[in-house]
């Protein structure tokens, strides 16, 4: 007869079946390790251990109370941690996250989203997300989310820089307006130039700006973040901001560029 399996063991409560393909799309969960012992589990053993002792050496009382005094102690520490546990995952409630787990394909299932509900299954405590379940151990990144309408990025401290100065045209660069990669893979880019200014916030930048060139999108490398503004009058200031859009659609301006072309 072949070994009988409960499928809640192994198998997510978020599973869905495909449809047209006719297969599931799991999400494999570890099944825990239920066996750790107590403090009425130490005196059960103690009384064994009692019981089957050399009478003719008996063990020494003191040891047992040390024994004792040890496990009450580490018992103690594990509850503390216990606790410790229980309002970290009670603190995730409203936060955002980005959680991970593979699914039995070998994908690797990613959602970034508020933190809507924690739950405690099987003595594990489970976080909801996007429709999905997560453990704690699967978080990787937890944030404090943004106001709505408010960009993931502030740029506002970069300065867009200029260079190879000239009559009609000038370069200019600026820098990733963050480190963190599941942030900066979103963003796109836009360059505004106009010969009024400085504009320092997005509303003014896009009623009075003109856009030059297109959209810098998938942009991972300062070095890519950089164009040359070109058919320029000579001798003429011009004031230049870069904008940048989150994936919400979101936007924040870097500081702007004041450039003066060269005369003719």
């Amino acid at each position: 007869m072949g070994n009988s399996y409960s499928s809640t063991d192994y198998i997510s409560g978020s599973d869905r079946i495909d449809s047209t393909t006719n297969k599931w799309n799991i999400v494999t969960t570890d099944k825990k390790n239920n066996s750790d012992l107590d403090f009425s589990d130490f005196l059960n053993l103690m009384i064994v251990q009692l019981k089957n002792q050399d009478f003719m050496n008996p063990v020494d009382d003191s040891e047992y109370m040390t024994q004792m005094t040890q496990f009450a102690s580490m018992q103690a520490m594990n509850e503390l941690a216990s606790y410790s546990k229980t309002n970290y995952a009670m603190s995730m409630v409203g936060k955002e996250v980005t959680a991970s787990r593979y699914t039995v394909s070998g994908n690797l299932d990613t959602t970034t989203g508020i933190v809507e509900k924690v739950s405690l299954v099987n003595n594990e405590y489970v976080l909801y997300v996007g429709g999905k379940t997560y453990s704690l151990d699967q978080v990787m990144q937890v944030s404090e989310p943004k106001a709505e309408g408010v960009c993931a990025v502030d740029p506002s401290d970069l300065n867009v820089e200029y260079d190879n100065l000239t009559s009609n045209s000038f370069g200019i660069h600026w820098e990733l307006p963050t480190e963190d990669e599941g942030l900066y893979k979103d963003l796109t880019y836009e360059v505004y130039y106009s010969k009024e200014g400085p504009f320092n916030t997005v509303e003014e930048i896009k009623e009075k700006g003109q856009v030059f060139g297109g959209k810098f999108k998938n942009v991972t490398s300062n070095d890519a973040l950089k164009t040359t503004l070109t058919g320029l009058d000579s001798n003429t200031t011009y004031y230049v901001n870069v904008v940048v859009t989150d994936g919400k659609g979101n936007q924040a301006a870097y500081k702007p560029a004041v450039v003066k072309t060269k005369i003719s």
